[in-house]
Order: structure tokens, then C-alpha cells, then sequence
């Protein structure tokens, strides 16, 4: 038996992760593949990924959304393990579910595995070929978020993920004129004369460490939309929420359960996934229940 381990490349040599495989190789053969560009974590993970077994994935958000694409993109999946080695600027899947940075337990997590099922995301948008479509473990956003992020991918890496995202969301927050919009969650319709931002959300978490949507649970079956009507001044007024989550009784704050399908139909509002400036609007948005199972290290 071995395990296969697709590895950022600027985390091939990271004490954590040697230390891991260390210890992996112990009892087992590791069948390391380093990404060498964007997408490649895609491919590798469309070409690589065991029917069953353990899928080690070493470094953050950005780069298990990349593995999880790429399996998902397999018509023959069948049920690995994934097993994270939280290695990213935000690390905010890892922080949902608890997952460790501890060495001894990410190697004992592939000896004797604990998994468990999670739902993920699954969003239909506008990219520079025509319709496309992409997975999202955390969440997807729509609008000023998704213009941030846009701003951040043309950051230095070496800024801490709060620090980052915190820089280009001020940065962005001057250059940035709200939007009206439909929003339709199942068999509701709303009007939004005047969207700031709309996140789509799997998990509690986004840009490293925001607890934007406080409701979400990968386990729910269910997506939690949060829709942001909001001015400059409304914005910083709830900024700190962002990082609470406490976003009961604020004005122009809006908590929807996604239950089957979110669709926006109207155009040319940026969108985001997993911390990656996607394409634009229009877009629909589901839930998959029970899509993959990761390995419990927390």
C-alpha cells in the first residue's frame, strides 16, 4: 500500500510536512508529486487519485480546492481519505473542522483513519470561455469580496492571510460601486437594489479566519447565503461581525438557508471561490451532500 501526497510547491520542504512523511514512511510508501503551476494540483488529482485509500494534501485552501476539483472531475471516484497538511496562507478549512498541525496526528489520522463525510459546493458562473463550473469547500462570493480577491492574487505571498486580505479589502473598498441584483433561493426571489456582497457558504469561515457565514456546516445537507446591502460606512461599521459572526440585528444583513439551488441571473458581477477570482455573473449555486470524506486529525 502506499499513499499518494500532492504537495504546494513552496511547501516540498517544510518541517511539518517532512516530519509527516517521515513518519508516514515508517509503515508506508509516499508517492510525493509536487504542483509545479496553477491548476497542476487539478490535473494531479484527476490523474492520480485512488479508488480508495488516503490522498494527502499539503498545503491551503487554494490547493485542496485544486484536489478536490480534480477528483471530482473523475468519472470513476470511488471513496478515498483526504488528509490535510494545513500548510496555507488562511487555512480556513482546517480551522472549520478542527484539523491539526500536529505531526504525530496527521501520520497516525492515515494509519488508523477516522473519516468523515462533508458536503461541498458546486457553482455554475460566467468564466472567460463561456458557462463554466467549479466545486467550493468553504464558500462563493459575489460582488465586493470577489473584486478583493481579484486585487489580492496580485499581492506578494509572504503577507500574513489576514494581513493580506484585510490590505486589499481596504484598497478595494474605495474602488468599489454596488450593484442591483435578484437573488432566487429556491422558491423565494429577492431584490437587491443596492449589493455589496453575497457569500455563498459551506463553512464558517473565510479569508483567513472571517467568520462570515456563522450558520454554515458542511454537514447540513444545506448552503448558507449571507447578503450584504451595504454603504462604505455600513461596511466598516460591520467589519468587525465579519470576524464574530454575530450578524443578528444588523441592517442591510440578510441570512438565507440554501436548501436545493441560489441562482443570480443578472450579468458582469464578479464572482470568487475559494479564495480564487473565478469570472462573473450569472450563476447557480447548489449543494453536494456526503461528496467526499477527509481523514480527522482534530
Amino acid at each position: 500500500m502506499s499513499v499518494l501526497a500532492i504537495v504546494h510547491p513552496s511547501k516540498h520542504l517544510h518541517p511539518l510536512w517532512l516530519d509527516v512523511k517521515k513518519r508516514l514512511e515508517q509503515w508506508t510508501r509516499v508517492d510525493e508529486h509536487c504542483s509545479q503551476w496553477a491548476g497542476h494540483s487539478t490535473e494531479l488529482a484527476r490523474e492520480l487519485s485512488p479508488q480508495e485509500g488516503v490522498v494527502v494534501v499539503v498545503g491551503g485552501d487554494g490547493t485542496f480546492h485544486e484536489v478536490i476539483n480534480g477528483w471530482m472531475s473523475r468519472s470513476q471516484r470511488g471513496r478515498p481519505g483526504f488528509l490535510l497538511v494545513p500548510l496555507g496562507t488562511g487555512n480556513d478549512f482546517a480551522r472549520d473542522q478542527k484539523l491539526s498541525r500536529d505531526a504525530c496526528r496527521i501520520a497516525e489520522a492515515a494509519r488508523n483513519p477516522r473519516l468523515k463525510s462533508l458536503d461541498l459546493g458546486h457553482l455554475q458562473y460566467q468564466g472567460s470561455s463561456g458557462e463554466e463550473s467549479r466545486y467550493f469547500l468553504n464558500a462563493a462570493t459575489l460582488g465586493f469580496s470577489a473584486e478583493t480577491t481579484r486585487f489580492a492574487q496580485t499581492l506578494p505571498r509572504f503577507f500574513p492571510g489576514t494581513v493580506q486580505y484585510l490590505f486589499s479589502l481596504l484598497v478595494s473598498l474605495m474602488r468599489w460601486e454596488n450593484r442591483s441584483a435578484r437573488l432566487d433561493v429556491d422558491q423565494q426571489s429577492f431584490v437587491m437594489p443596492n449589493l455589496f456582497n453575497l457569500n455563498i457558504a459551506n463553512t464558517r469561515f473565510y479569508g483567513g479566519g472571517m467568520v462570515a457565514s456563522p450558520r454554515a456546516h458542511p454537514q447540513s445537507g444545506t448552503l448558507e447565503a449571507v447578503v450584504m446591502e451595504l454603504n462604505r460606512w455600513g461596511v466598516l461599521k460591520a467589519l468587525p461581525r465579519n470576524y464574530n459572526g454575530k450578524f443578528d440585528g444588523v441592517e442591510g444583513v440578510r441570512q438565507v438557508t440554501v436548501r436545493d439551488r441560489l441562482r443570480v441571473p443578472d450579468q458582469g458581477i464578479p464572482v470568487q471561490a475559494d479564495g480564487e477570482f473565478l469570472g462573473e455573473t450569472p450563476v447557480k449555486a447548489s449543494v453536494v451532500r456526503n461528496a467526499f470524506s477527509i481523514l480527522v486529525t482534530g
